[in-house]
């Protein structure tokens, strides 16, 4: 088999599991991301699998997913910017490009599962892919608010984490609000706004989504 061959197979397995792939790495990161914090390589690692798994699900035409291969690139460039300086230009940078690019990821998870004709595993792991990068994405957003302004989030310890980022963006995203960490600033009130009505919102669409699918796959 060529080099060619091989991989033009890899690429078609790789697009054929993109799904399955964004949600191993998506685990990965809520797992181990937050043990790794303090090492600012490992993270960038964690960040970058999680981001190449995530442009591999930009099913696009040839020219957007050209354009979107180039965006995703530009966020990964700027995350390990973030490996070598702290200073507040380059971590805002860091966030907006991030939140950008895993939004417009998660409407185009939302856009294939639109358009797909029947409910498959495969769909059913890009739902959940998505509902995993709003928590993700709301860690990012409460760890730059943490980040800029420190106190941002009261929690038992007087202190929050990359770990208590991840648990109370889940949290508010689920609506179970457990009341342990809670946001105090205005940044981080807004961010649990948006989490608050964006979780069950996503369900709701998705949920109508599948189910509309599926009926109209009975009646066939």
């Amino acid at each position: 088999m060529t080099t060619t061959a091989l991989f033009g197979s890899f690429s078609r397995a790789m697009t054929a599991n993109r799904f399955y792939l964004l949600l191993a790495s998506s685990v990965l990161f809520i797992i181990v991301e937050p043990m790794v914090a303090e090492n600012l390589f490992l993270a960038a690692t964690l960040t970058s699998i999680l981001l190449i798994s995530a442009t591999g699900c930009l099913k696009l035409q040839k020219a957007g997913f050209v354009a979107s291969q180039w965006f995703g690139i530009m966020v990964l460039v700027v995350g390990w910017a973030g490996v070598f300086s702290q200073n507040v230009p380059v971590q805002v940078t860091i966030f907006i490009t991030r939140v950008v690019f895993l939004s417009f990821v998660t409407g185009a998870l939302i856009y294939q599962i639109a358009i797909s004709k029947e409910v498959t595993g495969a769909v059913i792991v890009g739902a959940i892919d998505g509902y995993l990068l709003l928590g993700i994405m709301g860690a990012v957003a409460f760890g730059f608010a943490e980040h800029l302004s420190p106190g941002s989030i009261r929690g038992p310890a007087g202190h929050s984490t990359l770990s208590d980022s991840l648990y109370l963006s889940f949290i508010t995203l689920s609506t179970a609000g457990y009341g342990d960490f809670t946001p105090a600033t205005h940044a981080a009130r807004m961010i649990s706004v948006f989490l608050a009505v964006s979780g069950p919102l996503y369900l709701a669409i998705l949920i109508a989504l599948l189910v509309g699918k599926l009926s109209s796959g009975e009646r066939k």
